[in-house]
């Protein structure tokens, strides 16, 4: 296994000098410190959720793909324009004053206000097993679903989505309250099935395809996850998503994966393979290099189909960072 590999790695294990191991043993059962989510906890993030709201609306409304309307013929909710009638326009829509005053026939046009789709996609699955500070980036990314779900509805949006751990489920977009539950409860049932010998199945382009299949045209996509399983088929599934839909790329990451801020042997493995490795400042170089690497190709990809890019870390009060993240427009535009 290289160190370069080892950024998806599960389990880190400091070897010591002695000749003994550091032993980490977690409770599968437990949801306490930052391993493992519950319902509960998602569900009271939704006083939390409010706060972000202007901060989201104004993020999508600053985002060109964001901002398109659905302009049809017939009645809307909002008036557009005025033009002269034309064969299979519905009689309803003629302004009769307008064409009294003109002695033209003249028809109303109607922006529809429909309700904006929020779509949320969820990594749970293992690459996302792992952390170092105050949480798992797979609990980090389940609190960041629920804050931006609760935000979504509370600016009157339908709320759905899919969730990715031992298999991908969908949960379809509504309206309503029961819709955000219905979305944490995959996330929590998702969530609770991750182990460190988990084995990942399902891709970052299994993810995307699932969007392209439920985003309508216009709509707003939220792809939540660590992004290690990204490859060069990941760029055409992007670009067709953020044809249809305002997208933000979500990215969940560890300091100490980022970093790599110890030395020594250290113990790495994916819950079914374990190997040991030294790591000195050269190794750490070449390691932070690859992290380095990947986050530009990440970055490179947004630019390219203009989707917006939120970096967390999970290394301090998530609602804090996240308004950060919001505020600061981290927004790559085509």
């Amino acid at each position: 296994m290289s160190i370069g590999s080892s950024i998806n790695c599960l389990i880190w294990c400091r070897w010591l000098e002695a000749g003994g191991a550091t032993v980490v043993t977690i409770n599968h059962h437990a949801a306490a410190g930052g391993i493992y989510v519950s319902l509960e906890e998602l569900v009271g993030l939704r006083r939390s959720g409010l706060v972000l709201r202007n901060g989201l609306a104004g993020l999508i409304s600053g985002h060109t793909a964001g901002a398109r309307r659905s302009r049809q013929r017939g009645q809307g909710l909002e008036f557009d324009e005025l033009r002269p009638y034309q064969a299979g326009d519905d009689v309803r829509s003629i302004d009769w004053r307008v064409t009294a005053r003109s002695g033209r026939t003249i028809t109303k046009l109607f922006s529809e206000d429909r309700e904006q789709q929020y779509l949320f996609a969820v990594d749970q699955t293992p690459s996302m097993f792992f952390g170092s500070e105050v949480r798992f980036k797979s609990v980090t990314a389940a609190h960041c679903a629920a804050l931006l779900a609760w935000s979504a509805l509370a600016l009157g949006g339908r709320v759905g989505g899919v969730v990715a751990g031992q298999k991908i489920t969908g949960v379809r977009d509504k309206n309503d309250r029961r819709a955000v539950l219905a979305l944490l409860q995959q996330i929590v049932l998702a969530n609770r099935q991750l182990r460190v010998t988990s084995r990942g199945e399902v891709t970052l382009n299994d993810i995307l395809e699932q969007c392209l299949q439920r985003a309508r045209s216009g709509s707003v996509v939220a792809v939540i996850s660590d992004f290690s399983s990204l490859d060069d088929g990941t760029a055409a599934l992007l670009t067709s998503l953020c044809r249809r839909a305002t997208v933000l790329l979500v990215r969940i990451s560890d300091p100490l994966q980022e970093q790599m801020a110890v030395k020594g042997r250290l113990g790495i493995g994916t819950g079914h393979h374990m190997t040991q490795v030294t790591v000195d400042r050269r190794t750490q170089t070449a390691y932070r290099q690859s992290v380095q690497l990947a986050d530009q190709r990440l970055q490179a990809l947004a630019d390219q189909h203009a989707a917006a890019v939120l970096q967390l870390t999970g290394d301090r009060l998530l609602i804090d960072e996240l308004q950060s993240a919001i505020g600061g427009g981290v927004v790559a535009r085509g």
